[in-house]
């Protein structure tokens, strides 16, 4: 039988150890019926569909056309549209799938097997069945290769290791009338009033805990969505050239980008969720750790300490200052994939510790090269040398006349990497007094030696030897505790001797203040938030009132709350909530320094604790539909009254979608619904952006929620019932909520309903002046469309491309009327410097009509360069709401036009709306000035043009440009970053010559502030933007939320703060009361929130 070595190399199996291929003649586990009675119980009941999700995954299905079915459904539930044979057949039609399933016969058929839906539940747990059956004989085949190629003198325990994770990975793979009669809601009502006299005047919610905050709020509502937000840490940040040790090799702090794999603590691979900006101007020190790192953090980055406490670097610093010994945790060898190397590890060490470049290894003990006897080594009269293969390997990796580690190598599994330093132990090792391990190695050796020393979890040092003789060399010194290093039996026996139980621990020398640097921090998926930073691999630290809250209801008050955790681990939920209920110190509790007085305290809490209806769920990349599906079942099983969920940036949809502020709005509209469907309160986490570190009194304002925004009171919305614009000064006095036009996933122009207007408060807005001549007037925060995604305004320069309407829909109610009273209407607009509102909602003839009547009355009296007709050009009116009027109207026919001053002695109020590029011209001259103009002459040439670019698709992508020259231009960069991966580039545009999708780029010329104004937003529905100006906006986090709490610590800015302990629970927003600042007292040490009257 051939055999796979430690280098990872696996030959196919001998053939006279029988068929291994013989059982793929019989057919998968799998279980038809069930798969369509699955999809027609899901088509046929939403609750069905509530009830599966949680069972299937859309791969457990056997036969690919029900995977792309099942997906459908799931798309359709969780956008709240009705999943059934028509919309299931449209939606499959719409991405072009439907013929590859079977076709809208197919999709009735999957209605007609299945006996009933209420059984649907039952079937998708056969599909499961037979899924995991499936996984099972896949894994069941890996295994019998793993046996069959098991390494022959390896360790057994890493090839049982393999195939027990093969088998652990096929398990974890798995997991009423909307309208009411008046009359029927008047009982109802008087009921809750009669309650509400009856205790006081004290509506009946769930209570949050803290007295104060009750008397504004009377509790928690069913229904309500509340949003509790802070800043996350208050910086927390290294330095951006800090390194971080990946599953490949090293990145930056400056470097990493959410979804890149970084590596805990543990060990394991861990995924980037969430990262900050880039901070600057933070107080900044240098730490040195025992081993000579040096790492750069600032004042507020957390560090895990060996006895359980998370300290700042501020923190580290008193401590020092106080004469108290600070020590590191150890983290855990990495947790990597074996790999296929070319030469076997042992022997690699051994020839780069005793190794020279003609390839003869010198001052090797017998015993090692017995162990490298099958390995390569030839003995040639009284020295040893590689053979021929094995030193063509060296100089393939490149390290044959120049020593080194290849990086390959340490990213190999535990066993290979404990081979490889096996190797160098062997031939280049020894053992101190101390029981230490003592590596002698070349220099140019010892950097990446030392990186392997860690990469197995051992702290070590690297200094130059002392005993180094012509050639330097470098002493690497670690503390293995008690596992084995060397292969030889006599270093073997002396480290066994000498060595302790326990390992070293790293600690911290100084912390001394430096200047200021750009400092940044991410966080990542593990369950204890560590990650591992700096070439020492040093793990590092990356939330309470929600927690707060969920006790109030649950252990005190006994109603049934559910927290669903996305940042913390169940243990340390449980670990926090057990420190605030028994008031034992966190640091103490994890760091096992628990007096008898805390295990007292802790035992007489113990029995409440225990039957407290309480659930955690910190199950890791939660969507909204599995939040949704589980909460569903906690209610009927467990009638909660709460849900936390913590916290709402760590949530994802597990689809693509255009941008995470279009994601996030998704989120916060579907907690709304899911309060409302549940009649539950649901409070939702949050983080606030870096706004209140730019206030002197660093207090958080509601424009500080992240993906959150405002516009000014006369910010002009684009109605799609009637075409017309309306303020948010109008929508909030006269309370109308109506369609407005929105910009959905394809770039097309879609009517959406405003749901709610709100004022957001006075904040600084700034005035954005496009090239067109667009203006539009919001805060920093406020999302605009970007070719590359929305971002907000406080991110974006001059330069930078916007989107604005390419093509506006004719309006949902348009108005036919005569000839004469449109040629009345054109007069009226030149007179009163407006356009009547009647002319939005005119069809697209009755338009051309207005519009050619202006156009005769204003348009240039001369030809222009273009030898165009007169009027073609342009024209020029008094009034600059008349010129925005007109602007507006020219999109309904794809029609691009700017807007200036016709001179600057020109009158204030004159101004010059000009046709943009020759295209628009053509078409003005075609579809408005008739066909008698527009068969005229039209100069060949096309002009230089400040036009909007079309958009061109490619993909989920778009590539600005399309219309060559002025707004449309893009630098190559930014063009780059919005054309498709593929880099394929098309242009797709309609027989007309007009754009297939609704949006153009238009470049910002000057942002320039307005001060302190009042601002609004809104929501819409579904899309979560809208057209306001004749500017793509998005609208913002917090529309859905009826509560939003804001959390400011002042002592988390300036540590000797004369409110030190005191926070401030900001109710910056309140739909059914008035808006307080409710002052309590935080016991961080505890973990909690406390009435400022309490202990």
């Amino acid at each position: 039988m051939a055999l796979a070595d430690e280098r990872g190399a696996e030959p196919p199996p001998d053939e006279n150890d029988g068929d291994p291929g013989a059982g793929f003649e019989r057919q998968p586990p799998q279980d038809v019926a069930a798969e369509q009675s699955v999809l027609g119980g899901m088509m046929l009941s939403k609750d069905a569909i509530a009830n599966v999700v949680e069972v299937l995954q859309p791969q457990d299905f056997y036969r690919p056309a029900h995977h792309v079915i099942y997906e459908c459904v799931l798309d359709l539930y969780g956008r709240g549209e009705p999943a059934d044979a028509v919309t299931v057949s449209a939606a499959l039609e719409r991405r072009n799938e439907l013929g590859k399933v079977g076709g809208g016969a197919y999709i009735h058929t999957l209605l007609r097997t299945v006996p009933t839906a209420a059984n649907a539940n039952y079937y998708a747990e056969i599909v499961s069945e037979k899924a995991v059956l499936r996984r099972l004989v896949e894994a069941g085949t890996r295994i019998v290769q793993y046996g069959y190629n098991g390494a022959e003198g390896a360790a057994i325990e890493e090839v049982v290791d393999r195939a027990q994770a093969a088998v652990y990975d096929v398990t974890e793979r798995r997991t009423s009338e909307d309208y009411v009669a008046l009359e029927e809601l008047l009982q109802p009502t008087m009921d809750e009033i009669d309650a509400i006299a009856s205790r006081g005047g004290e509506s009946e919610g769930i209570p949050t805990g803290f007295v104060d905050l009750d008397g504004v709020t009377n509790g928690l509502h069913p229904g309500q969505m509340i949003i509790v937000a802070a800043r996350p840490g208050v910086g927390k940040a290294l330095a951006l050239h800090t390194p971080l040790p990946t599953p490949e090799g090293w990145t930056t702090m400056g470097a990493v980008s959410v979804g890149d794999t970084l590596l805990g603590a543990d060990g394991r691979p861990v995924r980037v969720t969430a990262a900050t900006e880039v901070m600057h101007g933070r107080d900044c020190y240098e730490i040195e750790f025992s081993d000579g790192t040096l790492v750069v953090a600032d004042e507020q980055h957390q560090w895990s300490l060996r006895d359980g406490t998370v300290c700042t670097t501020a923190g580290l610093r008193d401590r020092l200052g106080n004469r108290m010994d600070v020590e590191l945790p150890d983290h855990g060898p990495f947790s990597l994939a074996q790999r296929d190397l070319p030469i076997a590890p042992y022997l690699l060490g051994v020839w780069l510790a005793a190794g020279d470049k003609a390839g003869e290894l010198s001052g090797v003990a017998e015993d090692v090269l017995a162990n490298l006897e099958p390995d390569g080594p030839v003995r040639v009269n009284d020295g040893v040398v590689l053979d021929e293969e094995t030193a063509a390997e060296l100089a393939e990796l490149g390290i044959r006349h120049e020593a080194e580690v290849p990086a390959e190598y340490l990213r190999g599994s535990q066993q290979q990497r404990r081979s490889l330093l096996a190797g160098l132990a062997d031939a280049a090792g020894s053992v101190g007094e101390d029981g230490r391990v003592l590596l002698r190695v070349r220099e140019s050796l010892s950097v990446r030696v030392r990186e392997l020393v860690l990469t197995l979890g051992y702290p070590c040092t690297a200094t130059v030897d002392p005993d180094s003789g012509d050639e330097i060399t470098t002493l690497v010194v670690f503390d293995s505790g008690e596992d084995q290093i060397f292969r030889r039996t006599e270093l073997d026996d002396q480290h066994k001797r000498k060595r302790g139980g326990e390992r070293r621990a790293r600690g911290i020398r100084a912390v001394r203040r430096t200047a200021s640097v750009p400092v940044r921090c991410v966080e990542v998926d593990s369950p204890d938030r560590l990650y591992l930073a700096s070439r020492s691999m040093i793990p590092t630290h990356n939330s309470t009132l929600g927690l707060d809250f969920a006790r109030a209801a649950s252990i005190r008050n006994g109603l049934g709350s559910v927290i669903f955790s996305l940042e913390m681990g169940r243990t340390e939920i449980v670990m926090r909530m057990l420190s605030a209920e028994a008031r034992i110190r966190l640091g103490d509790m994890r760091g096992g320094r628990m007096t008898d007085e805390d295990w007292t305290r802790l035992a007489r809490r113990m029995s409440e604790i225990n039957e407290a209806p309480l659930f955690i769920d910190d199950s890791p990349n939660l969507t909204m539909m599995e939040i949704r599906a589980k909460a569903r079942r906690l209610k009927q099983r467990n009638d909660i009254g709460l849900i936390v969920v913590d916290y709402m940036q760590l949530m994802t949809s597990g689809k693509r979608v255009e941008s995470r502020q279009q994601e996030v709005s998704e989120f916060s509209r579907s907690l709304k619904l899911l309060a409302k469907e549940l009649e539950i309160p649901v409070v939702a986490i949050s983080q606030l952006n870096r706004g209140p570190e730019q206030r002197n009194d660093r207090k958080p304002q509601l424009s500080d929620l992240r993906e959150s925004g405002c516009l000014t009171g006369g910010t002009r919305l684009l109605r799609a019932d009637d075409g017309s614009e309306i303020t948010f000064d109008e929508l909030m006095a006269e309370g109308q909520r109506p369609l407005v036009w929105s910009v959905d996933d394809r770039r097309r122009m879609v009517a959406r309903p405003i749901t709610n207007v709100f004022s957001s408060g006075v904040k600084e807005a700034f005035r954005v002046v496009l090239a067109s001549g667009r203006e539009i007037e919001a805060t920093a925060n406020h999302p605009m469309l970007t070719p590359w995604g929305w971002t907000p305004l406080g991110e974006l320069a001059e330069g930078t491309h916007v989107g604005v309407p390419g093509r506006i829909p004719e309006p949902l109610g348009a108005e036919p009327v005569s000839e004469s009273e449109v040629v009345s209407l054109a007069r009226s607009a030149l007179d009163s410097g407006d356009v009547p509102r009647r002319v939005f909602a005119l069809p697209r003839e009755r338009l051309a009509v207005f519009l050619r009547h202006i156009w005769g009355i204003t348009g240039t009296e001369t030809p222009d360069a273009d030898g165009l007709p007169v009027g073609q050009g342009g024209c020029v009116v008094t009034g600059r709401a008349l010129a925005d009027g007109l602007q507006l109207l020219l999109s309904r026919f794809t029609v691009h036009s700017r807007l200036r001053r016709p001179s600057p002695e020109a009158e204030p109020d004159r101004w010059e709306v000009l046709l943009d590029g020759l295209d628009s011209r053509l078409r003005f001259a075609r579809e408005i000035a008739g066909p008698e103009v527009g068969n005229q002459g039209v100069a060949s040439r096309e002009s230089a043009s400040t036009a909007p670019a079309p958009v061109a698709r490619t993909g989920v992508s778009f590539e600005p440009g399309a219309v060559a020259g002025g707004v449309g231009t893009l630098p190559a960069d930014r063009r780059a970053r919005a054309v498709a991966d593929d880099g394929s580039r098309r242009n797709d545009v309609s027989p007309d010559g007009a754009p297939s999708d609704d949006v153009c780029w238009d470049e910002i010329v000057e942002i320039t502030s307005l001060g302190e104004q009042p601002v609004y937003d809104a929501t819409v529905a579904d899309t979560h933007n809208f057209v306001a100006n004749s500017v793509v906006m998005h609208n913002s986090l917090e529309q859905d939320a009826d509560m939003v709490i804001l959390i400011h610590r002042p002592d988390a800015f300036e540590r000797d703060d004369p409110r030190m302990g005191e926070a401030d629970l900001i109710l910056a927003k309140h739909r059914a009361g008035p808006t307080e600042t409710v002052t309590v007292a935080h016991q961080l040490h505890y973990s909690r929130f406390v009435d400022m009257a309490q202990e």
